[in-house]
């Protein structure tokens, strides 16, 4: 292991602009991969493990490797971090006015609605008035029909599918998925849950 690595992450300082960081972190980089690169060719050329030795060889290569992966983590944490943070102020700044035209948005739109849904009932009554006999000529109809048309060309009418729940509890199994953390989290606390069991299994912590 290159102690010199961490010795130039601490020196970093936390002002330096992103592509000076950039640049530093490449050299990182390059410098982590070439000294970790024999570890993995190491435990590519040890197969299957059939003995102790090989079991330590294979542990202690890979705990080193982990260790070189832990630095580019560190590494790529002093770039991204300050990314996240700016991210983040700059949508908090922008957030409220997003909220305002969202909201004006719902409430023209649900208005729009409405009224396009009131000229249907008016052209559902026309129409009744037509088959009645209380509207005699089609042409009359067509203009008054016509006269209910909607047109913007700023508000595009589009037909699209939603989904409505009508019964929840009637929804195909094929369709549900189960909710894992609280079964495993219902098991582990002593209850019993239909179908599934925890079981033991053995994992490697390097």
């Amino acid at each position: 292991m290159n102690p010199a690595h961490r010795t130039k992450l601490k020196q970093l300082p936390t002002c330096m602009k992103t592509k000076t960081k950039k640049v530093a972190a490449q050299v990182i980089l390059t410098s982590l991969q070439k000294e970790a690169a024999p570890l993995v060719k190491r435990l590519a050329d040890l197969g299957k493990i059939t003995d102790q030795n090989d079991y330590d060889k294979a542990a202690t290569t890979l705990k080193k490797l982990k260790e070189l992966a832990k630095l580019a983590e560190d590494r790529r944490r002093l770039i991204v971090v300050p990314m996240q943070i700016a991210v983040k102020n700059t949508n908090e700044l922008f957030s409220p006015f997003f909220q305002q035209v969202e909201g004006v948005q719902k409430l023209v739109k649900d208005s729009m609605l409405a009224f396009l849904a009131l000229q249907d009932e008016r052209k559902t009554k026309l129409e009744g008035k037509l088959e009645s006999g209380e509207i005699k000529k089609v042409s009359t109809f067509m203009r008054k029909s016509e006269a209910l048309e909607t047109h913007s060309d700023a508000a595009i009418v589009r037909i699209v599918m939603v989904l409505v729940k009508v019964d929840e509890a009637k929804t195909p199994r094929a369709y549900l998925v189960p909710d894992e953390a609280s079964i495993k989290k219902a098991l582990a606390a002593g209850k019993k849950v239909p179908g599934w069991k925890l079981e033991e299994q053995k994992n490697i912590a390097i």
